[in-house]
């Protein structure tokens, strides 16, 4: 059986936000790159968390939650 790697399927670039972060840039930034799920940083650079677009529709009023779904999915 062949062995499919991670680092062969994995997207090269990540695109990060820092925990300090106001939720405007990193909500840009999520909007700018068109992905749904940002790995969130401390100041040292070590993974914290992960902000998903669940996480903001849970926690944001139902018309940002939808305009950020919007503009995220849009295609290029």
């Amino acid at each position: 059986m062949a062995t499919t790697l991670l680092g062969e399927l994995m997207t090269g670039q990540v695109e990060c936000g820092f925990e300090h972060a106001g939720l405007e840039d990193v909500i840009a930034k999520m909007q700018a790159s068109q992905i749904r799920r940002l790995p969130v940083l401390d100041d040292a650079q070590r993974i914290v968390g992960r902000l998903s677009l669940g996480d903001l529709a849970a926690r944001s009023d139902a018309e940002m939650a939808g305009f950020t779904w919007a503009e995220i999915s849009a295609p290029g």
